[in-house]
């Protein structure tokens, strides 16, 4: 992972730029989360905060074991949205390293195309396409079709060009 996990916990009235002022700035600049924390609030500046999306927001005093939890949640949300991005560039790196052809046998093998389809719908004979699917499996570095369906939906991918009239039936 690039960066360390983490979050950031501030204070609502803060000198100088007030909290919420200093979270929406953050937002646009940053992925960590924000806990604000506070003496007292109102209900527009919990509304405010929500919207900017804070993490938490905690008035004193507050039950140090919740603040702790409310840490670490963060931290481990945060930590798990940085090793998704992380499958995402890596999924899409080896994607780049398809030629057209097999990028368009790759989008049929995650619609679940079967082989007899995909030869009919790209115009392959059967051991052209053995070998394009081939190639695929081995630079997106699965072992099999149900791995690389798993990886492309772990990573929330999509097949690169829209869903064409498919007959997913083999004849």
């Amino acid at each position: 992972m690039g960066a360390h996990p983490g979050c950031i916990v501030l204070g609502v009235r803060m000198l100088g730029p007030g909290g919420l002022d200093l979270h929406a700035l953050l937002a646009s600049q940053s992925d960590l989360p924000v806990i604000l924390v506070t003496a007292s609030t109102t209900a527009r500046e919990v509304v405010r905060a929500m919207k900017q999306g804070a993490a938490d927001l905690f008035c004193k005093p507050w039950d140090d074991e919740a603040f702790l939890s409310a840490v670490n949640k963060a931290v481990t949300e945060h930590r798990s949205r940085a090793e998704t991005r992380e499958k995402q560039a890596a999924l899409q790196l080896r994607r780049e390293s398809l030629s057209r052809r097999e990028m368009e046998v790759f989008d049929l093998m995650i619609l679940g195309v079967t082989s007899r389809g995909i030869c009919e719908q790209l115009g392959l004979a059967e051991r052209t396409l053995k070998h394009h699917r081939s190639r695929v499996m081995q630079k997106m570095g699965v072992k099999s079709v149900i791995e690389l369906v798993l990886a492309v939906e772990g990573s929330k991918d999509r097949p690169s060009h829209p869903t064409r009239n498919i007959d997913h039936a083999t004849p």
